[in-house]
């Protein structure tokens, strides 16, 4: 079974519908106090199950714009570059088809390749507004 945010069945759950699109990367390979970071992200898919769909501040429940978990992203054996350069590839590819990604790791080092991913999608002016209008 695989797991997905908020653990909603629902109908706008698949990519093609979905808005937001979380990427769990189960890496761990470079921690040095506390070992076992690459169990994050399916700790927290299986957290989200029981997580509130209503949203106070925005009085909707925030499911409803659509919110698709891929597979997690095969990083086992990856160096850290390796891994960068995975997470880089993945989030362009989310970007390009205009959904916004959600990275979910493991270790902080997953975020490099994210942030890399973005700021070359969203670099110019006009993309910036473009992402403030949704």
């Amino acid at each position: 079974m695989r797991l997905s945010f908020g653990g909603s069945d629902n109908k706008l759950t698949p990519f093609d519908k979905a808005r937001v699109v979380v990427l769990p990367v189960p890496y761990g390979k470079t921690v040095t106090y506390r070992k076992g970071t690459e169990k994050g992200p399916e700790a927290i898919l299986k957290a989200s199950g029981n997580i509130e769909l209503f949203d106070e501040e925005l009085g909707i429940e925030s499911y409803t714009i659509g919110i698709n978990t891929q597979p997690s992203l095969d990083v086992n054996g990856l160096d850290s570059e390796g891994m960068i350069d995975a997470v880089e590839q993945k989030v362009s590819d989310i970007c390009n088809v205009n959904k916004m990604p959600v990275i979910i790791g493991g270790e902080h080092s997953v975020s490099i390749g994210a942030v890399k991913a973005v700021k070359r999608q969203y670099k110019s002016e006009e993309h910036t507004s473009e992402l403030q209008s949704h």
